[in-house]
């Protein structure tokens, strides 16, 4: 004769009941979440229309050309280590990082925010 345990997981309630359950629970909690409104900075509202500043992202695009490695895969990967081997790219890469943080962008239109 075999003996019978109570409780969950036992003859209560079987493991794959209570798995799918605590999978509905926790995706419905989830679309619940993602369903709110983002939450507004008002000092991240701010933007200038009038600005004719445009940002150049020349430098940018100079060292993904040279540092994308194209994979057949369809994931492409960016060389570290090649950039690392370069100090001169490297230079060109903190020159632009720090162009872009010397740049407020509330004083930016919106086209260019969008862009920074």
């Amino acid at each position: 004769m075999r003996a019978y345990r109570e409780g969950p997981g036992r003859n209560g309630l079987p493991a794959a009941a209570a798995a799918w359950t605590l999978a509905a629970v926790c995706l419905f909690a989830g679309l619940a979440q993602a369903s709110q409104p983002p939450e507004l900075i008002p000092f991240w509202d701010a933007s200038d229309e009038t600005s004719t500043v445009t940002l150049d992202h020349a430098p940018w695009q100079a060292l993904l050309t040279a540092y994308v490695v194209v994979h057949p895969s369809g994931v492409n990967r960016f060389d570290y280590g090649g950039l690392q081997a370069h100090p001169d790219d490297l230079a060109r890469l903190n020159g632009y990082l720090e162009g872009l943080q010397a740049i407020d962008p509330r004083t930016l239109s919106r086209a260019e925010q969008k862009a920074y």
